[in-house]
């Protein structure tokens, strides 16, 4: 009997530490912004460029082609940001961001440069997709 009441106290312990931790992570990471930028490549046997700025634009690609992008990452919150990158879309597969995670101070900047890699046998045509950016806030 003596065992069983130290297991349940032993769990009950865990529970209540398990249940500490997330409430700290639930409110310490609080949701800033989501917001997608669109990405837009053509796959075509010539090189070309565009350089709109309301989307993303790799221009023309060859296959086996390579093109990059930068993009600026800023805090322009009052504290201590998280910032997120993923790519979605028929072209995500042949997309590397880097980083894909960025922690800024206040007001701080970093670039991320977004790398789109053709395959041999992508057939020509326009591609699209979407470049997800979401910030969290935490800490002071």
């Amino acid at each position: 009997m003596l065992h069983s009441n130290r297991n349940s106290v032993v769990i009950l312990a865990v529970g209540i530490g398990l249940g500490a931790l997330m409430g700290l992570l639930l409110f310490s990471f609080t949701l800033k912004e989501m917001r997608e930028i669109e990405v837009q490549l053509q796959v075509s046997s010539t090189a070309g460029f565009n350089v709109d700025s309301d989307k993303i634009y790799f221009g023309s690609i060859p296959p086996t082609g390579h093109g990059q992008r930068q993009v600026i990452l800023r805090n322009t919150h009052a504290q201590k940001a998280l910032m997120r990158l993923r790519i979605h879309g028929e072209i995500a597969p042949w997309v590397k961001l880097d980083p894909t995670w960025v922690v800024l101070k206040p007001q701080d900047e970093r670039p991320s440069t977004i790398h789109v890699f053709v395959p041999a046998d992508a057939p020509a045509g326009n591609y699209s997709g979407t470049v997800e950016i979401i910030t969290h806030g935490f800490g002071s």
